[in-house]
């Protein structure tokens, strides 16, 4: 919606933006994170979140019918979103306790699933208020991770 209303792209190129993060998240997960795993996930996860914070900035606010940067945006998100998905999967496999990461990933996962749950709703009351509240909502939600990336590796 904000892509098609408020920057007026037109709906025939929305397709060309999916298929441009679909492949750069591939290139992404074949080329780049096979060299970060020996790297300690903290650098690599902020940077992860900082990409996401820094497309999502931009994505609120170019200006209407801005092609290039929608791209940019979109390329940008595609290599954050590997980053981030991957070594925390990798900082939960190897900071819990082998015997006990069945459990912890269920507990871990139920409590993701409980506390995303109300954000559809207040994205939803968010967006009548202003269409760019969700995205803010959603950058500050990145930086919280970026902190708590930060936090959970130094203790790691």
């Amino acid at each position: 919606m904000l892509v098609t209303e408020k920057l007026q792209i037109g709906a025939e190129y929305l397709l060309l933006y999916y298929l441009a993060r679909s492949l750069t998240m591939l290139l992404f997960y074949f080329t780049v994170m096979p060299r970060l795993r020996s790297v300690v996930p903290r650098i690599p996860m902020i940077f992860g979140f900082a990409g996401l914070i820094l497309s999502w900035t931009i994505l609120i606010t170019i200006p209407p019918q801005s092609y290039g940067l929608l791209l940019v945006v979109t390329i940008l998100e595609g290599c954050s979103v590997p980053a981030i998905t991957t070594l925390l999967d990798k900082l939960i496999a190897t900071s819990v306790d082998p015997k006990e990461c069945a459990r912890i990933m269920a507990i871990l996962y139920l409590m993701v699933l409980a506390c995303t749950t109300p954000f559809g709703w207040i994205a939803g009351r968010a967006s009548q208020i202003n269409r760019n509240l969700p995205f803010v909502l959603n950058i500050v939600l990145f930086l919280l991770g970026a902190i708590l990336a930060y936090v959970a590796t130094r203790r790691a």
